[in-house]
């Protein structure tokens, strides 16, 4: 009989969890597309935002924080807030 519970387990997790939707509302969405201009050693890059307000009241201002450069070293602002451990390999050192 246990060996019965344990592939109808796994169906039910599999299926509830296929069927469950997303884990939290989606309000944003970004649309970027870039290109490298390598005899300027730049990229041009373009963003669209789209951000759905959720509350009952106007906001007045959007917050954006842009990382800058957030891959040079371990001392970038993003790798100091802990986004993401940036090795030598990751910000592009030749080995």
């Amino acid at each position: 009989m246990k060996r019965g519970l344990i592939p109808f387990a796994a169906a039910f997790l599999f299926l509830s969890s296929a069927f469950a939707g997303p884990l939290s509302n989606k309000v944003a969405s970004y649309r970027i597309s870039a290109g490298l201009v390598p005899a300027q050693r730049t990229v041009v890059a373009r963003e669209v935002l789209l951000w759905k307000n959720t509350s009952r009241l106007p906001v007045n201002e959007i917050l954006i924080h842009l990382y800058p450069n957030a891959f040079r070293d371990s001392r970038s602002t993003y790798a100091c807030e802990g986004k993401i451990a940036i090795t030598p390999a990751r910000a592009g050192a030749s080995s």
